[in-house]
């Protein structure tokens, strides 16, 4: 049991502000495999939008093309770390596995009572944030697959190349695939940043500092559910 969670930055704020003291039960959740994949995939999704969205934006010249360059390598990169997380996602540990974002049962009590679970309700993923995570990687892999049909036909460049260069029968529908999955993505990072920043502050609990230190602090109630569960 502790007081104080380490490297949870908003906790000590959060206590002198409420003036509320909770004792957390700590548990090591998130291993160095997933941390890793986690920040691989996070970085160079926000790397991606950002050279994305400036190239979009310049009129032409070396600057564009060294930006579109940089953001196909990015997109490279950024396949890597996929495939490595969804290997993860089949043979990592349990709550590295794609199985343990799945909740049937506190999904269907979700929509019956019309409540979402609390962020400590158990050790792991939560159950409302699960379905963000898997749009998330629903809306990540079908960027990848319009970028990299995107980057054949345009630039020559990827495996599809041969195939793909200077056809523009779909591009239209690439493009705007690829644009609107941006949005979706850029809507995500901000509704993540918000849940922490919620949790943080509002409900007293150290999400925030998980994918650093792998560890997850719960309740006491947290650990009975999770307790329930197994």
């Amino acid at each position: 049991m502790l007081e104080s969670p380490k490297f949870a930055p908003f906790t000590n704020l959060l206590q002198l502000a409420s003036k509320v003291n909770k004792v957390f039960h700590r548990e090591y959740i998130y291993g160095g495999v997933q941390r890793i994949l986690h920040w691989w995939i996070a970085l160079a999704i926000v790397f991606l939008i950002t050279t994305g969205y400036v190239a979009s934006i310049l009129e032409g010249g070396a600057d564009k093309a060294y930006l579109w360059n940089w953001h196909m390598i990015l997109g490279k990169i950024l396949i890597v770390g996929l495939v490595a997380r969804f290997a993860w996602g089949i043979f990592g540990p349990h709550h590295a596995r794609f199985s343990a974002l799945i909740h049937l049962k506190e999904w269907k009590i979700s929509l019956q009572t019309k409540k979402a679970q609390p962020a400590d309700s158990s050790f792991g993923h939560n159950p409302q944030a699960s379905l963000t995570y898997l749009g998330l990687y629903a809306m990540v892999a079908l960027m990848t697959l319009s970028g990299v049909a995107l980057a054949s036909i345009l630039h020559g460049d990827g495996p599809l190349a041969e195939r793909l260069l200077d056809d523009f029968r779909y591009v239209s529908v690439l493009q705007f695939m690829h644009e609107y999955i941006w949005w979706g993505i850029a809507g995500f990072i901000l509704l993540h940043v918000g849940a922490f920043i919620y949790h943080e502050w509002h409900e007293g609990i150290p999400v925030a500092q998980s994918m650093i230190s792998g560890y997850q602090y719960r309740t006491k109630k947290g650990v009975k559910n999770d307790q329930k569960k197994r």
